[in-house]
C-alpha cells in the first residue's frame, strides 16, 4: 500500500491553468471525474466510481468556522472523517503543506482495511482566516490517485461568497438566502417538573438528570439515503455520526434487545472520551424508528452499570427519551417569518355513474408573521389540481398577538374561534421548528420552519 502515499508532493491547489469547473455544490464550482456519479449534494458533495471490487470515493465538505489554524482544522477533519481503529486507520501516515491564494492548505493520508481489502484514505484542509473546508478520498487501488489529485485542484471556493454566507451552527454549513437558520444564536432550554432538563445549541438536544445525560439526534433525512457500506449494520452508520464525530471510542460492544413483537434491535455501547471537553464515560446508542425515520439517541453514564441499573435499564427507556424534545418559546425567538414546508397528497376522483376521473393533487401551505410592536399576519392557502381543471383559495388573517411561553393568543381569527393556541418549539436537523396547535379545534396544527 506504500505507493498509494507517494502522490501527496504533486498536489497542486487553484491553478488557473485547470478547465473551469461545470458543476456547483454550495459555494464551489468543481468538475466532476469521467465515471464518478453523484451520490449526494445535500450536506456534503460525495462521488463515487466503482469498478469490480475496486472503488474511489470523493468527499467535499461545505465552508465551517476556522478552530483558529490549519493544524487545528485537520485535526478535526482527520478525526471525524478518516480516524478509525476497527479499519486500522489513526494518525495520518503523511503530512503535506501548502499554500495558494491566501489559503493555508494541510494534505494527510494513511492506509486501511475494510473488510480484508486494502484502502488509502486521505483528508485536505484548507483554512483561510477564520473559514474552513476540506476534501477527503477513499480509494482501492493506486490508479485513482490522479483522479483524487485532478478533483481535488479543481474545486474552487467563489470567494466573493465567503464574506456574505450565513453560518448554521446546527449543521456545520454554510448558506446564501433567507431561509438558512442559525439557532445557535440563542440557547434555548426547558425545565421539567419529574427533574430531567433539556438544551439544544445543535446538532443535537442534550438531556440531563444530576450525573446522567442523553442526546436525541434530529430525523436527517440526508443521513437515512446514505447507502451503507456491504455488510454493515444500520447502526453502524447511525453510530458514525452520533459517536465517532464526537468521542475517541474503545471496547465497542453490540447488545441485542428484544423488542415487544416481531424483530429486535440492537444497542451500541462503548467506552468513551469527549474529543473536546477530554470527559471520559459509558455510551449506549439505540436508533428509534420515529414515523418510520431513524432517529439516534445516546444514553451516557460514568459507567456501565450506572446506566443499565438507573432509568436506562429498560430497552424502552430509549424511546421515551424523545418527549424531552420540547422546547418553551421565547418572545425573541417567536418574532420573525414562519413557514410552514409545503405539504400535499395525491388520490383518485370519481365522476358520474362511479367511474374513476383521475387522480387529484392537493397541497397545503401557511405563513406567520409575528412583529415586535405585537402585531401578527398570517396567510393560509390550498392548491387542488386534477387533469383538466385547478383551483385553490388563500385566507388572511391579522391582527395582535400575545404569548406567555405556552399559550399564543391571535385577536382578529376566524368568527368561531377565540384564536387561542399551545406553542412550543422541537429541535429538527438544520434548525428549530415552531409548533402552533389550535386548543378549540386540535386538529388545527402549524407545523413551521423560520424564513429569515
Amino acid at each position: 500500500m506504500k505507493q498509494y502515499l507517494s502522490f501527496v508532493t504533486v498536489f497542486i491547489f487553484f491553478s488557473s491553468a485547470f478547465s473551469q469547473a461545470t458543476d456547483r455544490f454550495n459555494i464551489f464550482t468543481y468538475k466532476k471525474p469521467q465515471g464518478f456519479t453523484v451520490l449526494e449534494q445535500q450536506e456534503k458533495l460525495y462521488l463515487e466510481k466503482k469498478e469490480g471490487r475496486q472503488y474511489c470515493q470523493l468527499i467535499v465538505y461545505p465552508v465551517t468556522p476556522s478552530a483558529g489554524s490549519v493544524e487545528k482544522d485537520f485535526e478535526a477533519h482527520w478525526n471525524f472523517f478518516a480516524r478509525n481503529p476497527q479499519q486500522q486507520v489513526g494518525d495520518p501516515e503523511v503530512n503535506e503543506y501548502d499554500s495558494s491564494n491566501g489559503w493555508t492548505v494541510l494534505f494527510g493520508a494513511a492506509r486501511g482495511m475494510y473488510n480484508k481489502q486494502n484502502f488509502a484514505i486521505t483528508v485536505t484542509t484548507f483554512t483561510k482566516a477564520n473559514q474552513t473546508y476540506y476534501i477527503a478520498s477513499v480509494f482501492s487501488d493506486k490508479k485513482f490517485t490522479e483522479v483524487a489529485q485532478a478533483f481535488t485542484s479543481e474545486v474552487v471556493p467563489d470567494e466573493k461568497k465567503l464574506s456574505t454566507t450565513t453560518f448554521n451552527a446546527s449543521t456545520n454549513t454554510y448558506g446564501t438566502g433567507s431561509n438558512i437558520v442559525n439557532p445557535a444564536a440563542t440557547t434555548i432550554t426547558t425545565e421539567y417538573s419529574d427533574g430531567w432538563t433539556s438544551t439544544y445549541i445543535g446538532p443535537y438536544v442534550t438531556v440531563t438528570k444530576g450525573d446522567l445525560k442523553a442526546w436525541i439526534f434530529p430525523v436527517n433525512d440526508s443521513l437515512d439515503k446514505v447507502a451503507r457500506k456491504p455488510e454493515e449494520l444500520l447502526e453502524d452508520k447511525y453510530w458514525r455520526y452520533s459517536v465517532n464525530q464526537f468521542f475517541q471510542v474503545r471496547n465497542v460492544a453490540e447488545r441485542p434487545w428484544q423488542m415487544s413483537g416481531p424483530g429486535n434491535d440492537k444497542i451500541f455501547e462503548a467506552e468513551v472520551k469527549n474529543r473536546q471537553t477530554g470527559e471520559e464515560g459509558f455510551v449506549a446508542m439505540r436508533v428509534i424508528w420515529n414515523s418510520g425515520r431513524a432517529q439516534p439517541v445516546l444514553a451516557f453514564a460514568a459507567t456501565k452499570e450506572q446506566l443499565y441499573n438507573s432509568v436506562f435499564a429498560q430497552y424502552n427507556s430509549f424511546e421515551q427519551v424523545l418527549v424531552y424534545n420540547k422546547f418553551t418559546v421565547t418572545p425573541q425567538l417567536l418574532r420573525g417569518t414562519w413557514r410552514s414546508s409545503e405539504a400535499g397528497s395525491t388520490g383518485s376522483y370519481t365522476i358520474a355513474g362511479g367511474f374513476q376521473g383521475g387522480n387529484a393533487k392537493v397541497g397545503f401551505k401557511d405563513e406567520f408573521i409575528f412583529s415586535a410592536n405585537g402585531s401578527y399576519e398570517s396567510m393560509h392557502g390550498l392548491k387542488q389540481r386534477n387533469e383538466s381543471t385547478a383551483d385553490g383559495y388563500v385566507q388572511r388573517y391579522k391582527g395582535s398577538y400575545t404569548f406567555n411561553g405556552e399559550t399564543l393568543q391571535l385577536t382578529g381569527w376566524r368568527k368561531d374561534d377565540p384564536g387561542i393556541f399551545e406553542c412550543w418549539m422541537e429541535a429538527v436537523h438544520g434548525g428549530l421548528a415552531l409548533i402552533i396547535v389550535n386548543k378549540k379545534f386540535t386538529g388545527q396544527k402549524y407545523y413551521l420552519f423560520r424564513a429569515e
